[in-house]
């Protein structure tokens, strides 16, 4: 006949349900387990030893979360997964099979299977999932940035934009946050190159244009007007009527279909065949070289009318 479960088991069972399986010492602690109680369990196999001072349940075969879980609460209070390991948590690598990587505010003993960095990330930059407290998606990101290639940063950018866990301008926000930040050059390139954009709105990259044009002391455009050539209206982004040039602020969101693309042409043929100067500028472009876009809008703003 099987034993009844003490209820100590029970609530121990519970806790650990809650955190994949694992619970710390003090945990067991401050719901009044002994210390005696708890080596009994160590001994019966009940517990088993993840890291020094945390416990599985039951059984040691844990799951990637689990020994995630087991790695943050050996950390003690304020640790955070973060770097390859939460970029798995994200679904933006696969879980590894090797070591946790754990932020902690203060210096930790050393133990096998953490890498332990050290550091505070502010509060907007700590999330929680699946019940474990990790770094953003942005945080990751310039975490990564300091051992991967810019190749490798793309990849995982694109994929972490794919899933809808976070944008350029998110990207471009942490970075101006940490301007000095130690390798953060190959996220800055992504972050510039002409493979982000996807997840822009068009509102969002028209805020991000207008304050470009009052930093470089551009005259500000007439927007969202309606142009009519050669018998056609087009409902342009951003016009400068005297000077007849025409910029289109293209987000991929609303022009990367075949119709839109199609579309655009067809209006910039019929710009130019009226003497207009359309242009088109994307986030992308907005975030790489400021300088030669900035040169190119006053050089044709420049000339004679």
């Amino acid at each position: 006949m099987r034993a009844m479960a003490l209820p100590d088991d029970e609530v121990i069972a519970r806790l650990a349900k809650l955190q994949h399986g694992v619970l710390a010492r003090r945990q067991l602690v401050a719901i009044a387990i002994s210390g005696s109680a708890i080596d009994h369990r160590l001994a019966r196999g009940r517990l088993r030893r993840a890291h020094s001072g945390v416990y599985a349940v039951g059984h040691d075969a844990l799951s990637f979360e689990g020994r995630v879980a087991a790695a943050v609460l050996a950390m003690g209070n304020g640790a955070v997964a973060s770097h390859q390991t939460a970029a798995a948590l994200w679904s933006i690598l696969d879980p590894p099979d090797g070591d946790i990587h754990v932020t902690v505010p203060q210096a930790r003993r050393p133990q096998d299977g953490i890498v332990i960095h050290r550091g505070t990330p502010p509060r907007d930059e700590v999330e929680t999932v699946q019940g474990i407290p990790l770094t953003s998606v942005a945080r990751t990101m310039l975490d990564l940035s300091r051992c991967q290639s810019p190749q490798a940063m793309r990849r995982l950018v694109k994929q972490a934009e794919f899933l809808g866990s976070t944008d350029a301008r998110t990207l471009a926000l942490i970075l101006q946050r940490y301007p000095r930040r130690q390798g953060r050059r190959p996220l800055d390139r992504v972050v510039r190159s002409q493979h982000l954009g996807t997840g822009v709105s068009r509102s969002e990259l028209e805020d991000r244009f207008l304050e470009f044009l009052v930093e470089r002391g551009l005259p500000m455009p007439e927007r969202n007007v309606v142009l009519e050539v050669g018998g056609r209206r087009f409902a342009v982004d951003c016009l400068w009527r005297d000077q007849r040039l025409v910029i289109e602020l293209d987000s991929r969101s609303a022009h990367d279909t075949d119709g839109a693309f199609q579309d655009d042409r067809a209006r910039d043929r019929a710009l130019i065949a009226a003497r207009w100067w359309p242009m088109r500028v994307t986030w992308a472009q907005l975030h790489g070289n400021r300088d030669e876009l900035e040169a190119d809008i006053r050089a044709v703003l420049a000339r004679p009318s």
